[in-house]
């Protein structure tokens, strides 16, 4: 190549390597993470959805169901990060290149996004006033201008007649707001004054002691009595089919010591009269307390008349002196 060539393709070879060596230096220049700065809300999306509550009327021993609107509301987020541009330095000036040799910036106002999450907040509504809700797919409940539904037929009771049952799952449907879950517990022998009813939460299905519920205390107790407990039973002396009739037993405590968890269950050969539970837990001395119960009678009666006893149990077992049997006449 001759000197006059040379010199043409000088200014193009210095172009070059100028471009070259720029590229270099940009592909030098990494972006990466750098500290937390914040968490931002990326959307957010609300579910409307219902709670129910369980409690005891004021008179009698009908359960009580409340109901009120809730909001589900799903927030989902994600962490953002600070932008750091890092600037290896070449050999010639900073020797081996270590990492903490290199130059590091932060590009203000620039942020990268990182991890995404979601969490769920439960907003607790009004009360449902006129609204229907069903029981396990079987039995239709609605509520009054208040929200609240008074289970006159003690739906709630017959769910725990079976001793054998300590909890069930009880599934609320309505047409619009979807299902809501609760279970329902009986601890006839609680080991401490804790409460077992749990509030629900996002990951949660709530748990519903039906005792506490009727502020019922059955605490387990280091000394109780027997003696001196007094029952009385007021049942109709007759029965007409396809009609409620209602026995209310009323135990009075004459004795000197607390009589502890006491309970009372009826007998009876027909399944209508069978198997009728009655709570009153910790009775104090000249305590009295009384339990309502409600019987459907059913067409098929007993023709004449039917018998059913009340036998009653404690922490110490059956008391036999307690037994009272009835004779229901058909009417």
């Amino acid at each position: 190549m001759t000197s006059k060539a040379y010199r043409r393709l000088y200014p193009l070879v210095v172009a070059i390597i100028a471009l070259v060596v720029s590229t270099s230096i940009a592909d030098s220049k990494l972006k990466r993470r750098g500290r937390y700065v914040r968490t931002d809300v990326e959307k957010t999306v609300d579910k409307d959805s219902f709670s129910v509550e369980l409690s005891c009327s004021t008179t009698g021993s009908l359960p009580v169901l409340t109901f009120k609107g809730q909001t589900i509301r799903t927030i989902h987020e994600v962490k953002m990060y600070e932008t750091i541009i890092e600037t290896p330095h070449s050999a010639a000036e900073a020797g081996p290149v270590f990492r903490e040799k290199n130059e590091i910036k932060v590009i203000p106002g620039e942020f990268i996004a990182g991890e995404q999450s979601e969490r769920v907040e439960i907003i607790d509504g009004n009360p449902l006033p006129n609204e229907t809700f069903s029981i396990n797919g079987v039995f239709t409940v609605k509520t009054d201008n208040e929200g609240k539904c008074l289970d006159k037929k003690q739906i709630i009771l017959e769910f725990m007649d079976d001793l054998s049952v300590n909890s069930c799952t009880l599934t609320f449907k309505h047409d619009k707001l979807g299902e809501k879950e609760f279970v329902l517990t009986r601890e006839l022998l609680k080991r401490s004054n804790q409460p077992r009813t749990v509030k629900p939460t996002p990951d949660t299905i709530p748990t519903v002691d039906i005792l506490e519920a009727f502020g019922l205390d059955f605490t387990q107790l280091r000394s109780i009595g027997r003696e001196g407990l007094e029952l009385k039973i007021d049942l109709p002396e007759g029965a007409q089919p396809n009609t409620i009739i209602t026995a209310t037993v009323t135990a009075t405590n004459k004795g000197n010591r607390t009589i502890g968890t006491l309970m009372v269950r009826t007998f009876s050969r027909e399944g209508w009269l069978d198997g009728k539970m009655f709570y009153f837990g910790n009775l104090e001395p000249g305590k009295t307390m009384t339990f309502s119960r409600q019987f459907l009678v059913p067409d098929k009666a007993a023709a004449e008349a039917s018998h059913v006893a009340f036998a009653v149990w404690n922490l110490l077992g059956r008391q036999q002196d307690q037994l009272q049997a009835f004779r229901l006449k058909r009417r």
